[in-house]
C-alpha cells in the first residue's frame, strides 16, 4: 500500500512535465535580405515578422535579417517598411534548421492627411495653468 501511495504521485508528475515537452515540435530559424527592388541596396529598419505569431526582428543596416525560435513547418515571413509595399512569402521551417527568404521591396508612396497648426498672439494659459516667465529676474550680488 505504501507503494502506491509513493508511486502513483511520482508517475502523476512524470506525465504531467512529459506532455509539454511531447508538443513541442521544435523550431528553426529563418535569415534573409531585404533590399530595394529598383537599387538593389540593403534596406535597414525594415520590420520582419512571422505571421500568426509574435517573432519579429528589424533589418540590420546592411538589410540582413535572421529570426530564432520559429515554430517548425510551413511560417508565413512578413516585411513592412514605410515608404514600400509591404510583402509576404510562405517558407518551411524545419526543427534545428535555418530556412533563407529574400525580399525585394517596392518604393510606394503613402498618402498621408495633411496636418494644420493654428497659433495665436497673446495666448493665455488655461486656468490653473501659467506660461513660463520669459523676463530675467534681476541677481543679487
Amino acid at each position: 500500500m505504501r507503494l502506491v501511495r509513493y508511486v502513483i504521485p511520482v508517475l502523476a508528475l512524470f506525465v504531467l512535465i512529459s506532455q509539454p515537452l511531447s508538443a513541442q515540435g521544435g523550431t528553426g530559424s529563418v535569415r534573409g535580405q531585404v533590399s530595394d527592388s529598383v537599387t538593389k541596396q540593403g534596406l535597414p529598419a525594415a520590420t520582419i515578422s512571422i505571421v500568426g505569431t509574435q517573432r519579429t526582428t528589424q533589418t540590420a543596416p546592411d538589410g540582413s535579417y535572421t529570426l530564432t525560435d520559429v515554430p517548425a513547418g510551413t511560417a508565413v515571413v512578413r516585411v513592412t517598411l514605410i515608404g514600400y509595399a509591404p510583402q509576404q512569402q510562405s517558407v518551411a521551417v524545419t526543427a534545428g534548421g535555418t530556412a533563407e527568404v529574400q525580399f525585394g521591396l517596392a518604393p510606394q508612396a503613402s498618402l498621408l492627411e495633411p496636418v494644420v497648426v493654428t497659433g495665436r498672439s497673446g495666448a493665455r494659459p488655461s486656468p490653473g495653468r501659467s506660461l513660463p516667465s520669459t523676463r530675467r529676474r534681476p541677481t543679487s550680488a
